[in-house]
């Protein structure tokens, strides 16, 4: 089942999932928002945020962004979409919209929801939530800027988007792109969360026996994800590409042969490459992730050695506050209902090696041989 379209040198993803839900309150001292910036490389003006939610104790404060601005030298145009009869997005019906033509209503109305940027953060007179439609995000900004200054502190919000990766040092980096922001008045606090749903793709080496940390039943899947990018490297590329990316995954290491089940049928494909998606959830700064001794800088290790710190007191010390690290945890296979149908969206040999390989030098991460694996499950 190869998916790449071998006269260009494209990899094409289908059944691809890569969203987020943040669920929580707005974190002012955790939210950077500039206006009206100006690029010092050429003539790009734009507006970026870093949202930040705290999402609750488990999830922490996580952070989400938005960037959007326009070139002063040449014609500027929004990519979006139309939508059919009944209302429904039609992604194949590609609409320009020129930038000046942006807020025209007559222009609009022909457009597909998901093309817009909802923002929710008002009220009305009535007490309902307020929605305003943007195509920008260079619009959208300064509006949600002034709205979150006049929001109540007790105020809970929801927070959707897109995953988006990129390489930087040739290091895999994950982005949440807001597509949509609003009060929400149904969530209380025992339902603050930091959830995602993410498609990766796995093959026979993607885990590593050395990296399973059987103290906390913790498993790091080596996958990769894909995304579209226009260069890499200097190289132009203008597809879909597979970004190396470690998740984790936490099971019941105790039971043998429930763990072998678990690992065999999620992680380890019956042919070439298995295509998973997964619901998830972000564990970033302000959580508590450091639980054992294990988890504890060698360099404060050290002060343990020296008779500085006990060792009980290292792991409060590194815990209190939570770790800055940010961790992407596989929890279960998403299940997708279709026409009263529900389908885990798990696919096998939907790549080979040879289409997902673009020839872009990259340090991939090091992996095992699918033999080793085997061993390692033999020896539990």
């Amino acid at each position: 089942m190869a998916k790449k379209n071998n006269d260009k040198n494209k990899i094409v993803r289908e059944n691809w999932m890569n969203n987020f839900t943040l669920i929580g309150r707005y974190v002012p001292h955790n939210t950077f928002i500039k206006i009206d910036e100006k690029s010092e490389n050429s003539n790009w003006q734009y507006s970026n945020m870093t949202l930040g939610v705290d999402c609750g104790e488990k999830c922490g404060i996580v952070t989400a962004d938005m960037v959007g601005g326009f070139s002063l030298e040449r014609e500027n145009v929004i990519y979006a979409h139309g939508k059919n009869e009944d209302g429904s997005d039609d992604y194949s019906n590609q609409i320009l919209v020129a930038w000046e033509d942006r807020f025209d209503e007559n222009i609009l109305e022909s457009i597909g929801d998901r093309s817009f940027i909802v923002v929710g953060l008002e009220f009305t007179d009535k007490k309902k939530v307020f929605y305003k439609k943007f195509l920008s995000a260079y619009d959208a900004i300064p509006y949600i800027e002034q709205a979150l200054d006049a929001l109540s502190d007790d105020a809970v919000i929801k927070v959707r988007g897109s995953l988006k990766y990129s390489l930087y040092n040739d290091v895999t980096q994950v982005n949440k792109q807001i597509t949509q922001i609003y009060i929400d008045t149904k969530s209380k606090e025992e339902d603050f969360t930091a959830k995602f749903v993410q498609s990766i793709l796995v093959d026979s080496d993607s885990i590593d026996k050395n990296e399973i940390d059987k103290e906390r039943g913790l498993v790091y899947i080596n996958a990769r994800v894909l995304d579209y990018v226009k260069e890499i490297n200097g190289k132009d590329i203008s597809s879909q590409y597979p970004f190396s990316k470690v998740f984790e995954f936490y099971t019941d290491l105790n039971d043998k042969k429930k763990f072998a089940a678990i690992m065999s049928k999620l992680f380890k494909p019956k042919k070439n490459i298995r295509q998973v998606t997964f619901n998830g959830l972000f564990v970033e700064g302000g959580a508590t992730v450091t639980t054992t001794y294990e988890d504890v800088p060698d360099d404060v290790k050290e002060l343990v050695d020296i008779g500085v710190y006990t060792e009980e007191e290292a792991i409060a010390a590194c815990s209190t506050g939570g770790s800055r690290e940010r961790h992407m945890v596989l929890t279960k296979p998403y299940i997708k209902n279709t026409d009263g149908t529900s389908i885990p969206q798990i696919f096998d040999d939907v790549y080979t090696e040879d289409d997902l390989s673009l020839n872009v030098d990259t340090d991939d991460n090091e992996e095992v041989s699918s033999e080793e694996f085997d061993e390692f499950l033999a020896d539990l």
